[in-house]
Order: structure tokens, then C-alpha cells, then sequence
């Protein structure tokens, strides 16, 4: 019983509001254009723009397979 009372919870939750797409492009363009950083600053993680544009896709890929399991979108 205890497992559908936490289903009951979870599905009431009022969702999750969606990130703006444009302000996290235009943070993530702001870090990998600052100048003269030094490694400290920079942090542990290494910005590379290859290396961002691969995140960025797997996120897509990720996300578009959740949506045709919904049945949201369809591939050709």
C-alpha cells in the first residue's frame, strides 16, 4: 500500500517548470568565451566546446527517445 500512496504522491506533484533554453545557452557561451582563466577559476571540469556540443547532443538524444515512448513524436 505504501507503494501506491508514494505512485499517488508523486503523480500529483505539481511538474517541474522547464528551464529557459536561451539563458542556459547564453551562460554556457559566456564560460567558454571568458579570457584568461586560470585553472582554478576554471574549476576541475575543462570546458571545451567539442566537448559541450556532445553533452548538449546526448541530452537531445535522451530527451527524444523519452518522447517517442510516450508516443509524443514519431521517427521516420
Amino acid at each position: 500500500m505504501r507503494a501506491v500512496d508514494d505512485l499517488v504522491d508523486r503523480v500529483l506533484e505539481p511538474p517541474t517548470p522547464l528551464p529557459d533554453a536561451q539563458a542556459a545557452a547564453d551562460r554556457i557561451l559566456r564560460r567558454l568565451r571568458r579570457p584568461g582563466l586560470s585553472a582554478e577559476a576554471r574549476g576541475p571540469f575543462p570546458w571545451k566546446p567539442a566537448l559541450v556540443a556532445s553533452g548538449l547532443l546526448v541530452t537531445a538524444g535522451v530527451a527524444f527517445a523519452g518522447l517517442r515512448r510516450r508516443g509524443l513524436a514519431r521517427s521516420r
